[in-house]
Order: structure tokens, then sequence, then C-alpha cells
């Protein structure tokens, strides 16, 4: 028998290192859970433990969330990449902060201190310095909604008392307050001057109401709908809530594009807590953008079950919800600028993939 030669042991051994080499290609050509451009891709999750995370109270930037933290001696505020890990205190306060709005182009947040019986709203900008403050008489969830047409404008609103309500405009720029005729906790601004509002009078269900647009420059007041028991406004889209009139099971979303002009409507599952309608969540990037709700695959009473529900993409054109990843529960949403990711959660602790129809947990647990 012939021994192999040495070039022919040299080409063997050639092949088996071109056919180790074409394995180890194939292995790293393949999506991991780093790859972010993988179906398995992984955010980085709040280098925080659980009982001293507070809450995601929005987004700072396309790819950053500011995260609230505290323990007994205060509350801070951090920056959070949620791509990078990154994560970089920029305020901390030995109060507790009670209520917070992210106003991302002026880069700056609004934030609700409570201290023993003093609150205030304080103004910082995202390196933490404070740019304005002013004390408030409640001690209570403040509701902070910002104009966006002018920034410097802040409607504040409370509870005075048990049942009366309290809502102020408040000129970020001069410091100043006036209250403003509201008779929902919630107000809206439409316009640098417009805002709207629904009154349910006395109907704890929500089943009816009446919406109204009011104007700060004369106080005057404008009955726009007799019909609408809650609504939904980013930019130029507006999305009207009545109960259906042929399905108790169901509630009727009207779509008007841009406000007062009909662009189309559709019928969803009604979802109720003690016999009061709890409205759709909905989030849109930027104007004339896809707009995303979190809906019940069929009507429910979340005192009687927990239900299933959907993140969805509206199409009213078809009438229409396009699915995109199931959620453990019905829960507020907020997308980014760029309308690739959404935070989702009570505390928006988890993160929508919206492209990659994955949910993720933003909190170790």
């Amino acid at each position: 028998m012939k021994r192999p030669t040495i070039s022919r042991l040299a080409v063997l051994l050639l092949i088996i290192v071109f056919f180790l080499s074409a394995c180890r290609s194939q292995e790293d050509a393949a999506p991991n859970e780093d790859d972010e451009s993988g179906s398995n891709f992984i955010f980085e999750q709040i280098p925080l433990d659980k009982e001293d995370f507070r809450k995601i109270i929005g987004w700072k930037s396309t790819e950053e969330v500011i995260v609230q933290a505290g323990g007994v001696e205060g509350d801070s505020l951090y920056s959070f990449n949620i791509l990078t890990g990154d994560f970089e205190l920029f305020y901390e306060v030995d109060s507790f902060i009670l209520a917070s709005r992210i106003v991302m182009e002026e880069e700056k947040v609004i934030i609700q201190l409570v201290k023993d019986a003093n609150s205030s709203l304080i103004v910082v900008n995202f390196k933490g310095d404070v740019l304005q403050e002013l004390d408030i008489q409640s001690s209570g969830f403040v509701d902070i909604n910002v104009n966006s047409q002018n920034p410097s404008l802040v409607f504040i609103s409370y509870y005075e008392g048990e049942n009366n309500t309290a809502v102020y405009n408040w000129n970020m720029t001069t410091n100043e307050y006036t209250e403003v005729e509201s008779a929902s906790l919630e107000p809206q601004w439409y316009s640098e001057n417009l805002y709207l509002f629904v009154d349910n009078g006395e109907d704890f269900s929500l089943e009816t109401g009446k919406l109204y647009m009011g104007d700060i420059r004369s106080d005057e007041i404008l009955l726009l709908d007799s019909y609408a028991s809650d609504f939904y406004l980013h930019e130029d889209s507006f999305i009207k809530f009545t109960p259906s009139d042929f399905n108790e099971q169901e509630i009727m979303l009207t779509y008007q594009y841009p406000f007062l002009v009909d662009a189309g409507f559709m019928v969803v599952p009604k979802v109720t807590m003690n016999e009061r309608i709890i409205f759709p969540y909905l989030t849109q990037a930027v104007r004339d953008s896809a707009i995303y709700g979190i809906f019940a695959q069929k009507a429910v009473s979340l005192e009687e079950e927990a239900g299933k529900f959907m993140f969805s993409e509206i199409d009213f054109e078809n009438g229409k919800l396009k699915e995109i990843v199931e959620v453990p529960e019905n829960a507020p949403i907020l997308i980014s600028e760029n309308g690739k990711y959404c935070l989702f959660g009570w505390s928006y602790e988890m993160l929508i993939d919206i492209e990659n129809q994955q949910l993720y947990e933003l909190l170790s647990l």
C-alpha cells in the first residue's frame, strides 16, 4: 500500500481548514442576541434593582428614555440608552417626584415635587439645571399637558377638595398662572390658544359626554359635539370615542384628519371596569404617521377577567386593526419619535419593537 505523500497531506489539511472556516462563517452570520438586525435582538436593561425603580417617564430622544429612581431619601432622574445601555444620573433631590412630563423639543422635564405637606412644580433641563419653580396647593397627583405650539404654556390640573377640579394655564416664561374653564381634569391643547375637553356630567359610566373647545384669550367656551364620550388628539389627528348604537359590546372610533373633517371610523371591543368605560390607549409618533393602540380581542369587564389584548396599528381606510404583538394587559403606551419602538406598561417598564413584532422587559425581574 502506498503511503500518502506530503503534498497530498497538505491538500487534505487545506480542505479541512476551508471546511472549518466555512462552518465558523455560517455561525458568525447567524443572528444572535446581541445583533440588532437579528430577530432575537435583546435591548439593554436598566441597571437598577426593582425596589429602586419608580418608572420610565418617557422618551428623551429616539433611543434614550428618562428613568425615575428613588428611595426613602428622595428621587433621581437618569438618562438611559436602550441600545447601548448608557445610564447617566442628571438630577437628584431629597423630595419625591409624583408627576412628570418631558418636553423633548425644549430639552427639559417638568416634575412635581412633594415633601411633607409642600408641593411644587420644577422645570429642569437635561443637564439637571433648575430653570423654573412654582408652588402649588395640591400634594396629590397633578396632570401636566404641554402646548406643542408654544411649549412655555402648560395646563396643570388637580383636585381641590374631593370633587372640585382646578385647571390652570401656567406660563413658564413669566411664572404666572391663570384659571382655565374646563369640566375635565385633562384638557388637551389644540393650538397655541385653543384647547379641547369633554364634559361627561354626572355619568360615571362615561357612556355620554359633550365635546367643547375653549379659548384662553377670551375665556369663551364653544360646544362642538353633543355625542362624545372621550377623545385622542395628536397634532392634526383627532379620534372621538363613543359607544356603538348597534352593539353594547363595542365602542366606535371616529377619525378626523384634520380636526373636524371626518376621515373614517371603525368599531372595537368595549373594555369596562365596574361598568365604567376604559378607552383605548393610543399613540402616534409624528404628524400624519401610523396610529397604534392597545385593543381587547373581545369585550371584557376587567373586574371579572383579565382579558386578552393586542398592540395594533389602526387602519381606518379599511376599518380594521393590524395586529402586531400580544401584550399582557391593558396599559399605557408611548411611541418613539422615529416610530420604531414603543414604551408599554403602567411604569413604561416594557418595550415593543414594532418592526420585529417583539415585546421586551426593560427592567430585570
